[in-house]
């Protein structure tokens, strides 16, 4: 009798876990990388949870696919390299299916499970087709499991991001796979909800803002638009989804900015006048001079006399719905950060977020949005 009814209490057990997630599991691309995730609805928006190195390119579009081949672009919204975490913001909810709400509270995975406990790792395809891929315990650390294959299938470099479930409930994504061993690292989802719960919890429509997006030259800008909705959802802490033109929702607050000018702008590096002064030791005696004087003439050879500052002049508007539109036309300078190079992605996303951001706090702390 034992055989028996533990092949239908582990039939049982795969069939919930098919159900849970039949279409929940995505396809996630961005230009070469192709990885998987896992769709999560929050109110009307749809975030798609998957590993960072699925989706490592700022700025760059990113696809997500169905198990019914349906497809929407969406944007990265956040990312954490450290855990390897990020999130992709999808613009229109009704595109692929997304109705698994976030866990209220996420269920604690330790490291101490038994080899007996099962775990499943979805693998989804957009023809329709799915795969569980069974794993078992083989150790782990405080925000990491450690699993190896029940059988002959075994988890790929395109799973990175897919979920893993444990008695048909969220344990983790899959982050990486050891092609000597099999082994495979998982990020536990309690990390991940300790991370980026807080997002997906409140279903409220205060928070929520409708970003028409970023406009230069008359056309929306994609790429700026998705680093000032990163702000959004980031710093400020919003709700967002992306709707422009006569779709938008009139319920909403609706937020938008329009850039008229950027300027690239040479000022003085306040570094490199630093080290014009370290450099007035050379020439006096003792050591500790001498020793002052050698490191203010290396650092010098790499200190620019100048900066490239970004200046912007843009017009933000914030729409409270059923009242006047509040607008401010500003200008004002950012310097990227000195150091480490920054690609002009990277520039772009800082000097948006550093300039237009503190607008539009002060915009929206002046509407009733909230």
């Amino acid at each position: 009798m034992k055989g028996p009814f533990r092949t239908l209490a582990s039939t049982l057990m795969f069939c919930a876990a098919c159900s849970f997630a039949r279409a929940e599991p995505v396809e996630v691309r961005q230009g070469e990388y192709i990885g998987a995730g896992y769709s999560f609805r929050r109110g009307n928006a749809c975030t798609v949870v998957t590993a960072r190195h699925v989706v490592p390119d700022i700025g760059a579009s990113i696809t997500v696919l169905d198990r019914s081949g349906a497809k929407v672009e969406g944007s990265r919204s956040y990312d954490n390299e450290f855990y390897d975490l990020a999130l992709v913001a999808l613009p229109d909810v009704r595109t692929i299916a997304c109705t698994t709400t976030w866990p209220d509270r996420a269920p604690p995975v330790g490291t101490n499970i038994p080899a007996t406990k099962e775990f499943q790792a979805i693998r989804h395809y957009p023809s329709g087709r799915e795969t569980i891929v069974r794993l078992k315990s083989a150790g782990g650390i405080k925000h990491l499991l450690n699993l190896a294959p029940v059988d002959s299938l075994r988890i790929r470099e395109s799973d990175s991001g897919a979920i893993v479930m444990l008695d048909g409930r969220p344990a983790g994504i899959v982050q990486s796979v050891d092609s000597g061993t099999d082994r495979v690292n998982v990020l536990r989802f309690d990390t991940i909800d300790q991370l980026v719960g807080d997002r997906f919890r409140s279903t409220g429509g205060g928070g929520v803002l409708n970003f028409e997006g970023v406009v230069w030259q008359g056309r929306i800008h994609p790429h700026w638009t998705t680093y000032l909705q990163a702000w959004l959802m980031e710093q400020a802490g919003k709700q967002v989804v992306t709707v422009s033109g006569p779709k938008a929702p009139t319920d909403l607050c609706s937020i938008r900015v329009e850039v008229l000018s950027w300027d690239r702008i040479a000022v003085p590096n306040p570094a490199y006048q630093n080290v014009q002064e370290q450099l007035k030791t050379c020439g006096k005696k003792g050591w500790l001079y001498e020793q002052m004087c050698r490191q203010a003439r290396s650092t010098s050879q790499s200190t620019p006399r100048q900066l490239t500052s970004q200046k912007l002049t843009f017009n933000a508007i914030v729409q409270p719905p059923g009242a006047p539109a509040l607008s401010k036309l500003a200008t004002d300078s950012a310097v990227p950060k000195s150091g480490a190079p920054m690609t002009q992605a990277e520039i772009e996303m800082s000097s948006l977020q550093a300039v237009v951001g503190p607008v539009l706090k002060e915009l929206l702390d002046r509407s009733s949005c909230d």
